[in-house]
């Protein structure tokens, strides 16, 4: 049977709750001297990645498992790849995460042979615990790993799996059409009881232009993976990558069930001028939990919580306008249009007052699961097409309305 007649799975009869911790792109280096490439100096105390464990704590952060997208150490440095790999079991300690499941960045390759070793990726090969999970070998294999537990599936994905092949490999990700025939095998046989499930990779499988119109960086195959994750064949899929350092949730192109796709903030990379007009440094909380997307029959729907880093400031919740919001959803998707005139409708037939959030949610109970994208567009359209201004809170959720 090929993959294009598998049927989705029939929802599990137990609910699922995940939470996933993500934190990409470190870039540790090793001392002050290249201090412009990271704030995280592993020479410095209190630097992003050395105080976020104490912070997670304080903010009694819990997830069952710690993410990373990739780009441990700036330029494959040894030594910051081993400090890099220890401070992420030190953050999963913090949050309660039982293991910490990574992928390989384009800077944790040594493609170039800036070290003596032959195989570009002995720095990872020699971390303990093994990386970039528990049992590698089909990772360094394959290209590829797929965890599954309590309902749950996690793959993770080299996607610099051909960095060591020439230059032009260096300035892109890939998979390899026999990957993605591999994946699909091992998908088939793991579909059964895989209720939420998460592809981990470092490059992004689409093209991400919203500050490079050119971007020439995306996974070669992207488009072909994100086809297999497609109209629920092997069930509803949410990919998170790295590489851009610029946040951003959006919906894959393809059918209506499409992959959701988690562009991860750079944990502590300093950011260059354009970027760091647009966005902050942040790590990311997932949370998936059946039960209560099932109750306003939604699948692969979830929230996420987003912490934003600044020198001088440290930690704090991201308010709107430092990439994701300090909180926010996905999975519901709406006609914006008709949304917005259930709304107007509702707003007219109570005088026209402010309606409040529990007001909101009573009218729509998805409301939770829309993707910040699309509350964007909904403010939008509720402004122009009904004079109804759109309150949000500072961290992003809705807060009310009231007539322009």
């Amino acid at each position: 049977m090929s993959h294009d007649d598998k049927a989705e799975p029939a929802d599990g009869s137990t609910p699922v709750r995940l939470r996933a911790l993500v934190v990409s792109d470190i870039h540790a280096v090793p001392d002050s001297k290249s201090k412009q490439a990271s704030w995280a100096d592993m020479s410095v105390r209190k630097n992003p990645i050395d105080t976020l464990p104490g912070f997670l704590a304080e903010e009694k952060v819990k997830a069952d498992v710690v993410l990373c997208p990739g780009d441990l150490a700036h330029q494959a440095h040894g030594a910051a790849t081993t400090w890099a790999w220890e401070q992420l079991q030190k953050i999963a300690k913090a949050v309660g995460a039982d293991r910490v499941i990574a992928t390989a960045g384009n800077h944790d390759v040594d493609s170039r042979h800036m070290e003596p070793s032959l195989d570009p990726c002995d720095n990872l090969k020699e971390l303990q615990p093994p990386f970039p999970l528990e049992s590698a070998n089909d990772y360094w294999a394959n290209s590829m790993s797929l965890v599954i537990h309590d309902g749950w599936r996690i793959v993770t994905l080299n996607s610099c799996f051909h960095h060591n092949a020439n230059e032009q490999e260096h300035r892109q990700g890939r998979i390899e059409h026999s990957a993605i025939t591999k994946l699909n095998k091992q998908l088939s046989a793991t579909d059964a009881g895989a209720e939420v499930n998460i592809l981990l990779c470092h490059h992004h499988p689409m093209p991400h232009t919203e500050l490079d119109p050119n971007d020439r960086s995306a996974m070669v195959g992207g488009d072909h993976l994100l086809d297999l994750l497609d109209r629920g064949r092997h069930g509803r899929w949410l990919v998170v990558h790295g590489h851009k350092h610029f946040p951003w949730l959006s919906y894959a192109p393809g059918s209506s069930i499409s992959p959701i796709v988690f562009s991860a903030a750079s944990a502590s990379v300093l950011l260059y001028p354009a970027l760091s007009t647009q966005v902050r440094n942040q790590v990311h909380l997932i949370e998936f939990d059946t039960a209560r997307s099932r109750a306003v029959n939604l699948h692969l729907a979830g929230t996420f919580e987003s912490w934003m880093w600044s020198a001088g400031d440290g930690w704090a919740p991201a308010p709107v306008g430092s990439g994701l919001p300090g909180q926010g959803g996905f999975g519901f998707r709406v006609d914006l249009a008709d949304l917005a005139r259930r709304i107007a409708d509702e707003h007219t037939r109570l005088g026209k007052r402010v309606l409040h959030t529990p007001e909101l949610h009573a009218l729509e109970p998805r409301l939770e699961y829309i993707a910040p994208i699309d509350l964007v567009a909904l403010e939008k359209i509720l402004q122009c097409n009904h004079g109804i201004r759109l309150g949000r809170m500072s961290n992003g959720p809705i807060a009310d309305t009231t007539t322009a």
